[in-house]
């Protein structure tokens, strides 16, 4: 049961949280592939070398967290779930296809982030489908 209501992030908002994500996951010399963060939940594909994506996460999340809490642009006492869901890529066909599963939230409203790139790559991509 919830304690209290789910926070709902603001189109400003799930840009600060993007970028403080990024950042954070930046500090541990995490190379982050792709990055969304919607009204209500985050998508998030990074390298990480330690195989630690939970203890990595979570510290991106706080700090997330305590950036736009102190700004005063969520309530206190916690912006997300405890724990954060991690699964390992399993092949390049995988990874494509989370890339580009985790850009298709920007259709939610998402924040997104990948390399330059990338983010042409997916432009094409949707162009092509949109034809």
């Amino acid at each position: 049961m919830m304690k209290r209501e789910p926070v709902v992030l603001s189109p400003e908002v799930r840009l600060i949280v993007r970028d403080a994500m990024i950042a954070s996951l930046e500090r541990h010399d995490i190379e982050v592939v792709a990055l969304a963060v919607t009204s209500r939940h985050f998508h998030v594909l990074a390298r990480l070398v330690d195989r630690q994506a939970r203890k990595y996460i979570g510290i991106a999340k706080k700090d997330a967290a305590r950036i736009v809490s102190d700004q005063g642009l969520v309530p206190t006492g916690g912006l997300w779930a405890k724990r954060s869901k991690a699964d390992p890529i399993r092949n390049r066909g995988h990874q494509v296809n989370t890339v580009w599963y985790i850009l298709d939230h920007v259709d939610q409203g998402a924040a997104i982030w990948a390399p330059e790139r990338i983010l042409k790559a997916h432009e094409a991509k949707r162009a092509r489908k949109e034809q």
